[in-house]
């Protein structure tokens, strides 16, 4: 049998000051088998933003803001 168990926060704010990798890193890392933080980065073009901070616009919408100084 194959398990069939997926993951729903209670809320929907993202943690504060983490970046945009930092972030697909933890909600890859509520599953056994995660795919590659890199991959989906590339795959949603979102390579460039990968270690921008997560800021909520004021629409309700998120968005990668401030790069993270080296």
């Amino acid at each position: 049998m194959r398990p069939a168990l997926g993951v729903q926060l209670q809320e929907g704010a993202m943690p504060p000051k983490l970046t945009v990798v930092e972030l697909i890193e933890l909600f890859a890392s509520f599953y056994a088998h995660p795919a590659d933080a890199g991959e989906l980065l590339d795959l949603l073009g979102l390579t460039p933003k990968r270690n921008a901070y997560y800021k909520p616009s004021r629409a309700g919408r998120s968005s990668a803001s401030r790069s993270r100084s080296p």
